[in-house]
Order: structure tokens, then sequence, then C-alpha cells
């Protein structure tokens, strides 16, 4: 299978931010199979049962990242 890769980058407000990330604990919660939305587009992705978690936080003064990662 070819490599695929999309990124994304847009502002949010903290709610929308936090809708997006429900739907996506949902779909991990229910199933197997987790649709994104991408621009317009939907991305279908099978998940394992078992993923590798990490989460990176850098704090620079009123700057935070906060990166979460699933593979």
């Amino acid at each position: 299978m070819p490599k695929l890769e999309i990124k994304q980058k847009a502002e949010l407000s903290r709610k929308q931010a936090s809708e997006r990330l429900i739907a996506l604990g949902r779909a991990l919660a229910t199933g197997s199979e987790v649709e994104l939305d991408s621009g317009g587009d939907t991305i279908s992705l099978v998940v394992a049962d078992r993923l590798e978690w990490e989460l990176e936080i850098e704090v620079d003064g009123d700057q935070v990242e906060i990166e979460v990662e699933f593979s």
C-alpha cells in the first residue's frame, strides 16, 4: 500500500477543538473503523485494537502546545 499523509492546520475555538477530539474518541471507542473529516472529504481508517499513545506538552511563556499521537 502506498504511503498516505494528510496534514491539516486550522484555527479553532476551544469548543470546536473539543468536538473534534470527542468525535475521534467516540469513533475509537465504538469500533475499529474511524471516519475523519478532511477539508470536506471523509477518510475511513481501520484502527487496531491496541495502539501506541504519545503525549507531548510544551509550555513557553503564554504559549502552550499539546500534541497527541496514536500509532
